[in-house]
């Protein structure tokens, strides 16, 4: 089998639409990535958790999450992120119960367990994207990424496009 150099191999952008990918609901992405690429990583639901969280989080400056958590299973990064300590979750939903936001879900909260790649090394557009039928993922040569205020760069290679919302607080959770 043949292997490509870095020179050439074009370099591209992962476009990850979640309006898309949320309302679709077909995980054909899933599937190809954690089963033929990435045999036990699937990188692609980590990608999917890591900028639905992003985008709902608040990021509080106290991060009651974190606070109420009893086992410490909730960290946050260098980047201010939050994230969820892989094995350590017992889902008591103490987080949930205090953020003030309400937007803390435990399906958003991303595991440390994964790690997208975006198909580094690999000729062509990374196999989540051939496999999804509904255009929620695109792969675009560097460059020629999507502009606008609904889109998002996560990380170089990255961009990822979500509906715009505005932030209330909870009514008893530090709500009016």
């Amino acid at each position: 089998m043949k292997t490509s150099s870095k020179s050439e191999i074009e370099e591209r952008t992962l476009i990850l639409d979640l309006d898309v990918c949320d309302s679709a609901d077909c995980e054909e992405c899933e599937a190809t990535c954690s089963n033929l690429a990435h045999p036990g990583n699937n990188g692609i639901t980590d990608l999917r958790e890591q900028a639905t969280f992003a985008h709902y989080c608040r990021q509080c400056e106290t991060q009651a999450c974190l606070q109420a958590c009893p086992v410490d299973a909730l960290e946050k990064n260098e980047d201010g992120v939050v994230k969820r300590a892989n094995l350590l979750c017992i889902g008591c939903d103490s987080c949930i119960m205090a953020c003030p936001f309400g937007t803390i879900y435990t399906e958003f909260l991303p595991f440390l367990d994964s790690n997208c790649d975006l198909c580094e090394g690999r000729p062509g557009e990374p196999s989540c994207v051939s496999t999804c039928p509904h255009e929620g993922l695109r792969s675009v040569p560097a460059g020629h990424e999507p502009e606008g205020e609904d889109w998002h760069e996560m990380r170089d290679g990255l961009f990822v496009h979500v509906s715009s919302w505005e932030p209330e607080l909870i009514a008893g959770k530090g709500g009016k």
